[in-house]
C-alpha cells in the first residue's frame, strides 16, 4: 500500500512538471511568434516607406518622406502623385496638365470666376496642378466643386480655405489636395451655380 502510494505520488509530481515544462515552453513559442511577427511586420512598413521616399527623412509620414528631402521637389511638383498611399494612391490629380498658379484670394466669384482665382482653377475642363504664388486665406462665397484632374498644391506657401463655405468633391475623380488648412467652414446657401453644377 505504501509502496503503491509512493509510485501515485511519484507519477502525479512528474506529470505535473511535465504539464507545467510543457505550458512555459509553449508561453515563450508564443511570445516568440508575436515578436517575430512583429518584427516582419515593422520591416515590411519601413521597407515600403523607403520605397516611396527620394532619401528617408523619417518623419513618420511617408508621404512627406516621398518629397520633403528632395532639395529639388519644386521643380518636380508633379511627382507628388507618385507619393500617395492608400484607397486613393492611383489618383494622378492634375499631373497630365499644366501648372497654374493662384494669384488673387480676394476674388470670388461663383457665376463668372475671374483667371488667377482659385474657383477658376477648379473649374477648368482640362487637367491642371494648381500652386500658390504667395500665403493666402481664400474665404468662399459658395462650395469650391472641384472638377476631375485636379491637383490643390499648398506646398511652399501658407493658405487657408476658412470662414465660409469649403471644398466639395461632386461626380468628380482624380484629384489630389495636399498642403491647404481648411477650417471653420460654414455652409452655403446651396444654390447651384452654372459652370460647375454638371461636375
Amino acid at each position: 500500500m505504501f509502496t503503491f502510494n509512493s509510485f501515485s505520488f511519484s507519477t502525479v509530481h512528474f506529470l505535473s512538471s511535465h504539464l507545467m515544462f510543457k505550458f512555459i515552453t509553449e508561453s515563450v513559442f508564443s511570445l516568440f511568434i508575436r515578436i517575430l511577427f512583429s518584427l516582419i511586420c515593422r520591416s515590411v512598413f519601413n521597407a515600403s516607406r523607403r520605397s516611396l521616399a527620394y532619401l528617408s527623412c523619417r518623419t513618420g509620414n511617408p508621404i512627406d518622406d516621398c518629397w520633403r528631402c528632395d532639395p529639388n521637389w519644386e521643380t518636380n511638383r508633379q511627382r507628388l502623385a507618385d507619393c500617395a498611399i492608400g484607397f486613393g494612391k492611383n489618383a494622378i490629380g492634375g499631373r497630365k496638365g499644366r501648372i497654374y498658379v493662384v494669384t488673387d484670394p480676394a476674388n470670388d466669384d461663383p457665376v463668372n470666376p475671374r483667371p488667377g482665382t482659385l474657383r477658376y482653377a477648379v473649374t477648368q475642363e482640362e487637367p491642371l496642378w494648381i500652386i500658390f504664388k504667395r500665403d493666402m486665406v481664400i474665404r468662399l462665397k459658395k462650395e469650391l466643386i472641384i472638377t476631375s484632374f485636379k491637383t490643390i498644391d499648398g506646398r511652399g506657401s501658407s493658405v487657408h480655405i476658412t470662414d465660409g463655405p469649403c471644398l466639395k468633391i461632386h461626380y468628380a475623380t482624380n484629384i489630389i489636395i495636399h498642403g491647404i488648412n481648411i477650417h471653420d467652414c460654414k455652409p452655403g446657401s446651396g444654390e447651384p451655380y452654372s459652370k460647375t453644377s454638371n461636375f
